[in-house]
């Protein structure tokens, strides 16, 4: 969305094809495949069901959608697809990559061949090894410099291959003030003595929640922990490790927000120890709204982490994650230091100066196709 938004400032003619509407937040045509909103409303009772239901998502905007991507080409369009949720595009932007995901598993052969069986895992995974060979597909485009090195190796050696990073809006995750933070902080019960702590993530297990949770018992008590993110299931077994670990009166789990660049105003530091990452985009969404952070090295983290300067690399154990939060509480020009370097490090990843460098591939292959 953002990227589209910077080139219609910049006198492009843009159109977005989704599965379903994208509500009133933009003047852009969009255009949705049929059924689209059907199965976003459906609700199944069953794993199975939802199973089904997900599966049908995308197995119905593949078709659709490459039906309309030919009307796309035909109509003269540059198309772009971003990690490969229909076949085709003249630019194809993978955001993973699933054969990677699935060699990176290191359990046994027969362990992790489960997935095999799952139909969503194999269209993903042929989808995206089709994707990246058709003729069509004149360029692919990986988020960061850790998705580009996965990718050759299903990217073919005579297909272009190049690395253009996320973005972040700077006009929407922003610092806010310090009168702002104390009305946040008030509004969902946190004193301004108190260090806060953010965790942003959908899939705990995978993002390291439960070692934050641990270093608290190893901090001083006015160390709390806001969680925003995941599923109700989730959220309520992670409510029992809390409070099992005598901490549950220290973390707030908040599940899915659409005011997350609040909650990272209202923040001290953010920490995020992922056993992996692509590019990690909230770690600069949270830089953007100057607060320093604590991230495992993996991925494209260390792309735009700093360690020592805009905030800390740490391991996934409690341990450490407590060490690297009381140099922040005990050297507050630190933390200080490292805010503003935060806000320097997410200005030089604004969408506008990610879209220019999208606007200059886009117009090559327009030349190469004859449309400019």
């Amino acid at each position: 969305m953002e990227t589209s938004e910077v080139f219609r400032k910049k006198g492009f003619e843009v159109e977005i094809l989704t599965d379903y509407p994208l509500g009133s937040n933009t003047d852009i045509p969009v255009t949705t495949v049929p059924f689209g909103s059907t199965l976003k409303a459906w609700s199944p009772k069953t794993k199975l069901m939802r199973l089904i239901r997900h599966f049908l998502q995308i197995a119905v905007f593949m078709v659709f959608g490459r039906l309309r991507l030919v009307w796309f080409n035909r109509k003269g369009y540059v198309t772009i697809n971003h990690n490969i949720e229909l076949l085709g595009g003249d630019i194809v932007v993978l955001h993973n990559i699933f054969q990677a995901e699935w060699l990176r598993d290191d359990r046994s052969i027969l362990k992790k061949a489960y997935k095999w069986l799952n139909p969503i895992f194999v269209t993903r995974l042929m989808r995206e090894y089709i994707g990246v060979r058709l003729k069509s597909t004149r360029l692919t485009i990986a988020v960061s410099g850790h998705t580009l090195e996965e990718a050759k190796g299903i990217v073919p050696t005579k297909k272009e291959l190049i690395s253009i990073n996320n973005g972040v809006s700077i006009s929407e995750f922003r610092p806010l003030g310090s009168a702002c933070k104390s009305r946040l902080r008030e509004k969902y019960g946190f004193q301004d003595s108190d260090f806060i702590l953010v965790f942003v993530g959908h899939v705990f297990e995978n993002k390291g929640l439960v070692h934050v949770m641990q270093s608290l018992s190893s901090l001083p008590e006015n160390v709390k922990l806001m969680v925003v993110g995941g599923r109700a299931s989730n959220i309520n077994k992670y409510k029992e490790m809390a409070q099992n670990d005598n901490v549950g009166d220290r973390v707030m789990f908040l599940g899915t927000r659409d005011d997350v660049a609040a909650l990272y105003n209202m923040s001290d530091v953010f920490v995020l120890p992922s056993s992996y990452e692509t590019f990690a985009l909230v770690g600069l969404e949270a830089m953007a709204c100057g607060i320093p952070v604590l991230m495992t090295p993996c991925g494209g983290i260390r792309e735009y982490l700093k360690d020592g300067e805009n905030g800390y690399f740490i391991n996934q154990s409690y341990e450490d994650i407590a060490k690297k939060i009381m140099i922040f509480l005990n050297q507050p020009s630190i933390h200080q230091e490292f805010s503003r370097n935060a806000l320097e490090t997410a200005a030089k990843y604004d969408w506008s100066e990610v879209g220019e460098r999208y606007i200059k591939q886009i117009k090559r292959i327009a030349w190469s196709k004859g449309i400019l």
